[in-house]
């Protein structure tokens, strides 16, 4: 598959299985061709959808004013064991996603080239990991959803008083991005009064024996959708601070699928000085 455009399916490695669908496919993330649904080799059943990046939210722009263009996101093999999409000259800027598989999980990295003459500041990147149709990871009461609060995972359903006629609760990351609230700010049931302790957010199997992580290490805030179309989690990362004129910044996220307890994320996060 290496170098084919635009493939239906791929095999990024052993474990992970990647195929891009269209708009009409009953896995398409609300009808976006750029969606793409990963499977693991030793978890048959579980379906992952991944919207990467659902949005750029910075410079000015609204969380959806970039949705038009990542619609129809054309992925490709870059290299052995590497998926990649690229956009240029775009909104100003120049774009590129990147996705890496180890053996732990997926390395998601997003650049972005400022074009214009302007400073762009307090930039983060909207990243959506949707679990309804991995039925292990489908948490509807997120019981088994958890954020890291005073050194112990604590489950965020009863911190979001859960209201299944609302989409989103927003968790505001350690060092929040004041752009992240001022988008997001007007979401329902937000928790201000709970912040977790570092950036991770994770949801376990009925037995707690197979976990996955999401964790930025710049994180720009949380989020989790508990609608039943929905199921989705995100560590939102953060870019830098300023990206100057013609110059280039990148950030990136990490998303562990593995067979271990939630005190085996944490101490696996915690050995990471940095992602790769």
């Amino acid at each position: 598959m290496k170098n084919q455009e635009n493939p239906q399916f791929a095999r990024l490695s052993q474990r992970f299985h990647v195929t891009q669908v269209s708009t009409d496919n009953p896995f398409a993330a609300h009808g976006r061709g750029g969606t793409l649904v990963f499977e693991l080799e030793d978890w048959p059943g579980e379906r992952f959808t991944l919207w990467f990046p659902e949005s750029v939210n910075a410079f000015g722009l609204s969380p959806r004013s970039a949705s038009d263009w990542m619609r129809n996101q054309r992925w490709h093999i870059k290299e052995a064991e590497e998926y990649a999409w690229q956009f240029e000259k775009l909104d100003s800027c120049e774009y590129k996603a990147e996705i890496k598989p180890t053996r732990e999980g997926l390395i998601l990295t997003l650049t972005i080239t400022n074009l214009t003459n302007e400073v762009f500041r307090d930039g983060w990147v909207n990243v959506c990991l949707r679990c309804c149709h991995a039925p292990a990871f489908n948490d509807p009461g997120l019981m088994r959803t958890f954020l890291r609060i005073n050194g112990e995972w604590t489950p965020i359903g009863p911190l979001a008083k859960l209201d299944h006629s609302k989409r989103h609760r927003l968790i505001l990351a350690k060092e929040y991005s004041e752009n992240f609230l001022e988008i997001c700010g007007g979401m329902e049931n937000v928790i201000v009064d709970q912040c977790p302790d570092h950036h991770p957010i994770a949801v376990t199997d009925p037995e707690g024996k197979r976990t996955i992580g999401f964790y930025a290490e710049r994180c720009a805030g949380l989020v989790v959708n508990g609608m039943e179309d929905m199921r989705c989690i995100h560590s939102n990362p953060s870019l830098p601070y300023e990206i100057r004129p013609k110059e280039t910044g990148s950030t990136e996220c990490l998303i562990l699928f593995m067979n271990e307890t939630l005190q085996k994320i944490a101490e696996f996060i915690g050995n990471q000085s940095s992602l790769v």
